[in-house]
């Protein structure tokens, strides 16, 4: 997350790339010194081969058991694949005066415990004062985990020296957006599109300002900037899709999405979620379900997560739309996959109490008595299940 793509881009880098897939095909490895080995791992984060990170350092660690630059890399390695605590092994004793990575691997192990003060104190140990890489590095950082006011409370210490220079800048006003600051944003992005009126990215940040602020008819206009500059632009598609389902031109934005996935190869899971979703968001519950079905069937083991998104909506529209017995069956798997989500329970007992079965009724009510106290938002469950835009679309997914 934090980590930049240090490979240098030369003749000596293209020839160990080479030299190294050679080896891989032939199966005879040969001696490679360990910054090698570290350049390759972090080729292969970067490009999120993760089988091939992993078969690199095991290597590496095998001709360099003690080499710090590949434990860097390990931690990193371990950190992309959620598992910050193999990665603080890894650098346990790795001091952060040693290397920068270190710093940066160990901030964001910090910011997983959702220790700000402890990343602030590690980053001050870097000499950043004067370098703007490194500065728009660390903002990167605070972005990235989630943590946008610090971003941009750190952005606004350098706002005055760096506000002309354009990737300072576009942080700055995605640092604006994300903490709800948005006619700040729309002001650096339309300083942004001022220098730059042909660029689509800041016209879809402009957009999403518009969409944020309910001014859907402005985030159409700035999305027909995007595509006139970039056709096949596919958020440009969806925020202009999201953008005509608000003003309840549903086949218009339908015929938005289908474009994104004609010009990019958005993954069918996420693009049958989205259409289910914003039905289910216009109490169009009939719309959603066939959508919601589709997920459940195509979700790959890797998106196992989004489950949770389906079952949270699809036995509700069900129930809705008097579908009693799927109802129980999609909340039955629900109940399977989280048995300790308070909402699934308290789901089950609606359905159980719509179909008139006082027996089923009864048993599942004793679980979630147990977390009720602990749980206050439960209490207005009844009110926020079904309730219209209470979505979270994906677009964060749609970004990584």
């Amino acid at each position: 997350m934090g980590r930049i793509n240090k490979i240098p881009d030369d003749d000596a880098w293209e020839d160990l790339l080479s030299r190294y897939e050679a080896m891989k095909a032939s199966g005879n490895y040969s001696y490679l010194d360990a910054e090698e080995i570290a350049d390759l791992a972090n080729h292969y984060l970067n490009l999120m081969e993760m089988e091939e990170v992993s078969a690199v350092i095991e290597y590496g660690l095998k001709l360099h058991p003690d080499s710090p630059v590949i434990r860097i890399e390990q931690g990193f390695y371990y950190l992309d694949m959620d598992q910050p605590e193999k990665a603080r092994e890894v650098i346990r004793d790795l001091s952060e005066d040693w290397n920068e990575e270190v710093v940066f691997l160990k901030v964001e192990l910090s910011l997983i415990d959702k220790n700000v003060e402890e990343a602030r104190r590690l980053f001050e140990t870097l000499d950043y004062a004067e370098d703007k890489e490194q500065i728009i590095r660390i903002a990167c950082v605070w972005l990235d985990t989630g943590f946008a006011d610090e971003a941009l409370a750190f952005l606004e210490r350098f706002l005055d020296k760096y506000q002309g220079e354009e990737e300072f800048l576009s942080l700055y006003a995605e640092s604006c957006q994300e903490v709800g600051k948005l006619e700040d944003a729309i002001k650096y992005f339309n300083i942004l599109l001022d220098r730059h009126p042909y660029s689509a990215t800041y016209w879809v940040a402009l957009a999403r300002c518009y969409y944020d602020l309910e001014e859907y008819g402005k985030c159409i206009e700035a999305c027909d900037f995007a595509l006139a500059a970039e056709e096949q632009f596919t958020m440009a598609h969806l925020f202009r899709g999201d953008a005509l389902f608000m003003l309840g031109e549903d086949q218009k934005a339908i015929a938005e999405y289908q474009k994104s996935t004609t010009f990019q190869s958005l993954p069918s899971v996420l693009n049958n979620l989205f259409f289910a979703l914003k039905y289910f968001s216009q109490e169009k519950y009939k719309e959603a379900i066939p959508y919601l079905m589709n997920v459940l069937e195509e979700i790959p083991d890797e998106q196992a997560h989004l489950r949770v998104s389906v079952y949270y909506y699809l036995p509700s529209a069900l129930l809705i739309t008097g579908e009693i017995a799927e109802a129980r069956k999609y909340c039955h798997e629900w109940l399977k996959y989280c048995p300790r989500d308070v909402q699934a329970h308290l789901l089950w007992c609606r359905i159980s109490a719509a179909a008139k079965n006082d027996i089923s009724l009864d048993k599942p009510l004793k679980k979630p008595s147990q977390w009720l106290r602990r749980r206050k938002n439960c209490m207005n469950w009844d009110r926020s299940v079904c309730r219209p835009n209470s979505i979270s679309m994906p677009y964060r997914l749609l970004r990584k």
